[in-house]
């Protein structure tokens, strides 16, 4: 194994669209969730539920580490970076609704995939906030065999 260079880990954050979001509660026990992200004026950013045990994490300890993983079916060829920074919700809306748009782009969807979601976000009166954080230290390693 080796490590990744900057270049290589942004490229292949540039190119992955899933990510696991790491975060502490306030007794100190680890928690963690999954979502798919999308880039945004220099912040990896998503449309997660701000109202359960990650925003309440991130409220006591905004210290975060998204883990990012690709590997074949034997482990034998992979990479994986860890990114550490801030997480914070920002409460803007057509931020939100461009992160839908984002999202779609990023996963390869057909436009208008996730219409019905921006529709009931807009009708909504609490709306989401979206979750972000901007890149403060990134590592990586990859299997040296092959490009995985």
């Amino acid at each position: 194994m080796k490590k990744m260079a900057q270049k290589e880990i942004k490229d292949f954050i540039n190119n992955h669209t899933w990510t696991t979001l790491c975060t502490v509660d306030a007794g100190g026990s680890p928690y963690a969730i999954e979502f798919n992200y999308f880039l945004l004026d220099g912040y990896i950013c998503g449309l997660i539920k701000p109202n359960g045990t990650t925003a309440k994490n991130i409220a006591a300890n905004p210290n975060i580490c998204l883990k990012m993983c690709k590997t074949d079916d034997s482990s034998r060829d992979f990479k994986a970076v860890s990114i550490f920074g801030k997480g914070e919700f920002v409460y803007d809306e057509g931020g939100v609704i461009k992160g839908w748009d984002l999202l779609e782009e990023r996963l390869r969807l057909p436009k208008g995939a996730y219409a019905k979601f921006k529709e009931k976000f807009i009708k909504k009166k609490n709306k989401y906030p979206m979750f972000r954080m901007k890149p403060e230290k990134m590592t990586g390693i990859t299997s040296v065999m092959s490009d995985a």
